[in-house]
């Protein structure tokens, strides 16, 4: 929707098989093949970015957060998406071979390392528990 309006949309990603997919799907988009933990643009570069379940792939969060604050400009949002490692749903994923990588706790503490400010959190629940699933019920 964003590559639809009047601003300029750059899509990054490290497996060439997506971006082409995401061209194909949408032409005014810039693709560029490159590692999160490694962004190949300028500091203090984009008025915003979003990294929509990216952390699930990536173990070192820290370069890749880190590489998010760089390129931002000043107040700029950032906005992201993850799977807890601690929640709920990781348990049951857990019963087919699967996992996410990051607890919520992990993910909040790298956050303000790396100089974020967090501003608003939003998060769907596996009721009875809470986003953040520290509860007895659910062994770490």
């Amino acid at each position: 929707m964003a590559a639809k309006s009047n601003v300029t949309v750059v899509a990054i990603d490290i497996d060439k098989y997506s971006l082409r997919r995401l061209k194909k799907k949408n032409d005014d988009v810039i693709v560029i093949q490159a590692d999160a933990r490694k962004i190949p643009f300028k500091s203090n570069s984009f008025d915003g970015v979003f990294m929509i379940e990216v952390l699930d792939y990536i173990p070192q969060i820290g370069d890749a957060l880190g590489e998010c604050y760089r390129v931002l400009k000043q107040k700029a949002p950032f906005v992201f998406s993850f799977g807890n490692q601690s929640s709920l749903k990781a348990k049951l994923r857990g019963l087919r071979g699967k996992s996410y990588m990051h607890s919520y706790g992990a993910v909040i503490k790298c956050l303000a390392k790396t100089g974020f400010e967090i501003k608003a959190k939003l998060g769907y629940n596996w009721l009875p528990l809470g986003r953040t699933s520290q509860s007895r019920l659910i062994p770490f």
